[in-house]
């Protein structure tokens, strides 16, 4: 067993030593900036859908819009939301757009932290 850990971990460090010029580049753009991972910049008149989770005044993760009053995220981004989250809609830039206030959270009925 200890021998497999050895393994994992030293096939971690090659492929991080490998990719490390990705590594930075996540790391050097703004602190708190909203973006994708290796993504390229769009506005958000292009995906109109598209929103912000914010958690403890911070965005935390994408969401999707999909009703007036409902937004979609993947659950272990819910797992951190409640009543004090919000979520922002209409931004590009993180400034502008219209803030909701979280009123509830549903997990799905299979989801198992």
């Amino acid at each position: 067993m200890e021998s497999r850990a050895a393994t994992l971990l030293l096939v971690i460090g090659i492929v991080t030593a490998a990719h490390g010029f990705k590594v930075k580049k996540l790391f050097s753009g703004k602190k708190g900036s909203l973006g994708i991972y290796d993504g390229s910049s769009t506005t958000i008149q292009k995906h109109p859908y598209v929103a912000v989770l914010y958690i403890n005044g911070s965005p935390y993760c994408t969401a999707t819009i999909i009703s007036d009053s409902w937004v979609i995220t993947v659950a272990y981004c819910a797992a951190y939301a409640d009543t004090t989250s919000t979520i922002l809609t209409g931004s590009s830039d993180g400034n502008t757009g219209k803030s909701y206030n979280v009123k509830t959270v549903v997990y799905h009925p299979k989801y198992d932290p």
